[in-house]
């Protein structure tokens, strides 16, 4: 047997070993919570949750950290919440009377805009968000802010994100009465409703009641309404915006200027399927770029010129897809006025506007293509029901269809030879341009005379790059002869029938007129095919159906391409419009327009868009 014999140095050494690891494992595992304040700097704090509830179950006292244990103020939470990274603060029903500077990043979470309401009392901006702060806002109203300067619900100078909330009934004095926004904000499935700008001299313009940008904006799923700019000088009852928006599936809806009651765009605007709808001063006035695409510009009103749309000389507008309809102004262009600029009106309808349906004047330059403009009147003594141009301006239509429209002289087209157009009486050049494009069906008259036969289609000289139909060349008979370039052309005399179904939904989102069997328009255009205003062959009509039918045959004439049993008749159950007839406008006095009957088909087209119910209206919250 052997013994091992070991000294009690080496015993204790090895005890020594034994236990280092342990004591080093035990020295990294904290012994407590570690403060937050004991982070050094540029260490980011963990995010974490607080509560807000009215008192007195909330109390600022709190820690806030609970749903137990709530602060009673957004404020206060706000101010705990400031060592925290990106915090969130859940907010409890409740009216909260107070207001928010926010200079740093949150999370603000309501129960909803009908149940937590932040309300400023009329005091001041409801809410701030600072310069490099990044807010979220979701679930809540906003309202009561009232300021002598810029934002009266929120002024943004961050980012801030709006999510299932309402800005209602706030005031400022410059601009931005819901939402003044210079930095970047994102507006979704929310409701901007009752705000209202109040500067009330030239020197002081207060533009957008409801919102007022100069930074990015994004509106997404959103309704502006009810919103004002009271000030005589002042532009955007809806929106102003000078810097960049983007607005998808939203609304603009009865708000009120005396400039333009909808929309202002200086900036950089793209608008997409969304609606302009039954603003007063104007549905939207554009002096920068835009971009509108299958929306709709419905039911706007202005004592002035361009009930629906107002293009300025600065304005780039491009529409695709859209419908124009319902508008109204006293001094012409119900639809669209053109004081200058470039618009580009491509897949659209134009319909039932009071006071033109386009109106292009000074330097305006319009390309109509693959169009519908139907059932618009001109004002009294008007020309031009359809599209009135008058010289410098230039209007080129391809591929389109111009009927059912009325006014004094030229129903259909009107060019004016004033300005730049003549010398001495003599013409220099002609401002409108047509090819494969049909003008009939249109009215035009004099109330002292009772007829329709003066120039129902067209007025003054319309230069042909062939393949039109025009149902009377009376008022245009010299620029418009039948059999030259292709052109087929009726008389006063003899009329010549394009055969035109109703307008109503054939299969897009916009309405159209089919061709009827038997409509001359069929296979009528161009056998070397229809092309765009570059010269590129157009294979689609305004429906989006295929252009030539069948391929490689003969493509039709106007905006739609007859599509044999392919596709031609109207979606089941399709909706239509009631026909504006000669009878008709001669049992109301003709002018102004037959207004009963106008107001009558636009009634049966609202009642039928809505489907006999009517629309829902966003709640403007508690």
């Amino acid at each position: 047997m052997h013994w091992i014999v070991t000294s009690r140095h080496q015993r204790v050494a090895g005890l020594r070993m034994a236990t280092l690891p342990c004591l080093i494992l035990c020295l990294m595992v904290p012994s407590g919570p570690r403060p937050r304040t004991a982070l050094g700097p540029g260490v980011a704090a963990a995010a974490l949750t607080y509560y807000v509830a009215p008192a007195p179950m909330g109390d600022n006292a709190h820690d806030c950290l609970s749903s137990s244990t709530p602060c009673a103020t957004i404020a206060a939470a706000i101010d705990k919440a400031t060592s925290s990274a990106d915090a969130t603060v859940n907010i409890a029903t409740g009216a909260y009377s107070e207001t928010l500077s926010i200079t740093r990043s949150v999370t603000l979470s309501g129960a909803g805009a009908g149940h937590t309401i932040i309300d400023g009392g009329r005091r001041r901006t409801v809410v701030v968000v600072g310069p490099g702060a990044a807010a979220r806002i979701s679930g809540l109203t906003v309202r009561g802010g009232r300021t002598a300067f810029s934002g009266g619900g929120v002024l943004n100078n961050g980012s801030l994100s709006l999510k299932d909330s309402a800005i209602v009934d706030n005031s400022a004095t410059l601009s931005g009465g819901g939402i003044e926004n210079t930095g970047a904000l994102t507006v979704t499935a929310s409701t901007v409703s009752g705000n209202d700008t109040t500067a009330n001299t030239a020197f002081r313009r207060s533009n957008g009641g409801g919102i007022n940008n100069t930074g990015t904006l994004q509106l997404d799923h959103s309704t502006i309404s009810h919103n004002s700019a009271t000030n005589p000088y002042s532009d955007g009852g809806g929106i102003a915006t000078s810097g960049t928006m983007i607005m998808t599936g939203s609304s603009v809806i009865s708000n009120t200027s005396a400039e333009v009651g909808g929309l202002e765009n200086v900036g950089d605007m793209t608008v997409i399927s969304s609606s302009i709808s039954d603003n007063s001063g104007g549905g939207m006035l554009n002096t920068g770029n835009a971009t509108l695409t299958t929306s709709a510009i419905s039911g706007n009103y202005t004592s002035g010129p361009g009930g629906g749309i107002f293009n300025t000389q600065r304005g780039k507008l491009a529409m695709t897809g859209d419908t124009v309809s319902d508008n109204s102004a006293t001094f012409g262009g119900g639809g669209i006025y053109i004081d200058g600029g470039v618009v580009t009106l491509t897949g659209s309808t134009v319909n039932a506007n009071h006071g033109n349906g386009v109106r292009n004047g000074f330097s305006g330059r319009l390309l109509i293509l693959n169009s519908t403009i139907d059932g618009n009147g001109g004002t009294s003594g008007g020309e031009g029901g359809g599209v009135d141009t008058y010289c410098p301006a230039t209007t080129t239509i391809l591929n389109s269809t111009i009927s059912h429209n009325i006014s004094f002289d030229g129903g259909g087209i009107a060019a004016s030879l004033t300005g730049a157009c003549s010398v001495s009486g003599l013409e220099v050049s002609r401002p409108v341009t047509i090819a494969n494009t049909i003008v009939a069906g249109n009215f035009s008259g004099d109330s002292g005379i009772g007829g329709l036969v003066n120039s129902p289609d067209c007025l003054g000289p319309i230069a042909s790059l062939g393949f039109n139909l025009i149902g009377s060349n009376a008022g245009c008979a010299s620029s418009l002869t039948d059999g030259a370039n292709g052109d087929q052309v009726g008389s006063a005399a003899r009329p010549l029938d394009p055969h035109l179904g109703p307008l109503q939904d054939n299969g897009s989102s916009t309405w159209t007129r089919a061709l009827l069997p038997g409509s001359p328009a069929i296979d009528g255009g161009n056998p070397d095919g229809c092309v765009d205003s570059r010269g590129a062959p157009l294979t689609t009509d305004q429906r989006g159906f295929p252009r030539p039918y069948p391929p490689g045959g003969r493509c039709d004439i106007g905006a739609y391409e007859d599509q044999g049993s392919q596709g031609s008749a109207a979606a089941p159950g399709g909706a239509t419009t009631p026909e504006l007839s000669s009878g008709e406008l001669l049992a109301t006095g003709l002018f102004p327009l037959g207004i009963a009957v106008l107001a009558r088909r636009r009634q049966a087209r609202r009642a039928s868009a809505r489907g006999g119910s009517k629309a829902a209206t966003p709640a403007d919250g508690v």
